[in-house]
């Protein structure tokens, strides 16, 4: 009975094991086709950027932080207290049919880049999910490709808050404030629970690493 249930777990491992690495095989191929693409299309429409703005296309999402003015009097609250500013805060900020180069091409730039480090953490995740599928969870380059994942996570959250600070200062720059009642500056945030996962990975790889020595060890005992 216990060998039949044993069985049945290892069926239902392989098979959960097999859809997550096909689903990570696609995502892995679907990337590279959309970084590839989107990277020729980025090149192509920022050298045909038209003068008109009826014609243009080229609208650009990208983080901001503002501030929205009151556009005459400040707003009283009471008799004894009046503000100027009515909202603050950092998002994703359209900017439509941009006529800039720069910003076109630093904005693109930053999402290209970034997709790239997120391209190395799928290829570490497929590596990882092939070892599983041959039933070699504690596979010597198991510990060694889930501490670099943990590193991509690191990397990732420490490089895409500096990169979008002064991808920003860039736009900023070069397109101005476009509107009176709005300030706007360069946005940054750490992501503090990525940066955790990332430090969570790297000792889940270490205990994988020990557990790994322990079998071997115990296989050359046997």
């Amino acid at each position: 009975m216990q060998d039949s249930n044993t069985t049945m777990d290892d069926k239902q491992y392989m098979r959960l094991t097999q859809i997550v690495k096909k689903f990570m095989d696609f995502f892995w191929y679907l990337s590279i086709l959309s970084l590839s693409a989107w990277s020729v299309a980025i090149l192509v429409i920022g050298l045909n950027i038209p003068d008109v703005a009826s014609e243009r296309h080229t609208d650009i999402t990208f983080p901001i932080a503002f501030k929205v003015h009151t556009s005459s009097e400040p707003i009283s609250l009471s008799d004894e207290a009046a503000i100027s500013e009515i909202m603050h805060g950092q998002g994703e900020v359209k900017l439509n049919n941009t006529q800039s180069h720069k910003a076109w091409y630093v904005s693109n730039f930053i999402i290209v880049v970034m997709g790239l480090v997120s391209l190395v953490g799928i290829w570490l995740g497929r590596k990882i999910l092939t070892n599983l599928a041959l039933k070699q969870p504690f596979h010597d380059e198991n510990p060694e490709h889930i501490r670099n994942l943990g590193l991509v996570f690191i990397i990732w959250n420490i490089l895409n808050p500096f990169a979008v600070y002064l991808g920003g200062m860039v736009i900023i720059s070069d397109v101005g404030q476009l509107a009176a009642d709005v300030e706007l500056s360069p946005a940054f945030s750490i992501n503090m629970l990525g940066l955790f996962t990332g430090v969570t990975i790297l000792v889940i790889a270490q205990v994988i690493k020990e557990a790994a020595r322990i079998q071997h060890e115990q296989s050359l005992t046997i």
